[in-house]
C-alpha cells in the first residue's frame, strides 16, 4: 500500500546549490571531467568542483530548466546549477526524476528574461516537492531507473539496427 506520510519540503532545504564558473570557450576536448553547460550536449574539463551524485539544471538560454542526473567528478558552466544532497535523508535520483516531471513542465524554456531566457538559484532553491519516506523513494526511482536502462538499450540495438 501506498505510504501518504509525504512531506512538503523546499529544495534549499535538501540539497546545496550551487554554479561553475568557467565560461565554456575554457572546456578541453581532452578533458578527463565532464563539463556540463546549458545545452543538451556535455563538454570535458581538466577540473572537476564536486564528484558524487548531483542534479544538473540549465540556468539560460533555449535549454533553460532542462534537468539532468549525474554520479560522477564535474565541472559546470557558470549558468548551470548543480543540487548536492545534504544529507543521506533523501534519495537524489529520486528527486531527479520528480524533478524532471514537475521543475521542467514549469521551468523549461526560462521564467524570466526576454531574448535570453534564464532562472535564478531562488526558483530552484523555493521549489516545493512532496518528499515521501526514503525507502518508498529509493523504491520508485529503482524502477524508473530499471525503465531508463532499458530505453537506453533499445536507443543502442536501434542504432545498431
Amino acid at each position: 500500500m501506498l505510504d501518504v506520510s509525504y512531506r512538503k519540503i523546499y529544495l534549499g532545504d535538501l540539497f546545496n546549490i550551487f554554479t561553475g564558473k568557467k565560461n565554456v570557450n575554457e572546456t578541453d576536448p581532452n578533458g578527463k571531467y565532464t563539463f556540463f553547460s546549458c545545452s543538451p550536449e556535455s563538454f570535458h574539463s581538466n577540473e572537476y568542483i564536486y564528484n558524487g551524485e548531483a542534479i544538473i539544471i540549465a540556468g539560460n538560454g533555449s535549454y533553460t530548466g532542462t534537468v539532468r542526473f549525474f554520479n560522477g567528478a564535474f565541472d559546470l558552466y557558470q549558468r548551470t546549477y548543480a543540487l548536492t544532497p545534504k544529507d543521506e535523508m533523501v534519495d537524489t535520483k529520486y528527486v531527479y526524476y520528480l524533478l524532471k516531471m514537475k521543475f521542467e513542465a514549469i521551468y523549461m524554456g526560462g521564467s524570466r528574461g526576454s531574448s535570453i531566457p534564464y532562472i535564478v538559484m531562488g526558483d530552484i532553491a523555493d521549489f516545493e516537492i512532496s518528499l515521501p519516506p526514503l525507502p518508498e523513494q529509493k523504491r520508485i526511482s529503482s524502477i524508473l531507473s530499471s525503465f531508463d536502462n532499458k530505453i537506453e538499450q533499445l536507443k543502442k540495438e536501434n542504432n545498431i539496427l
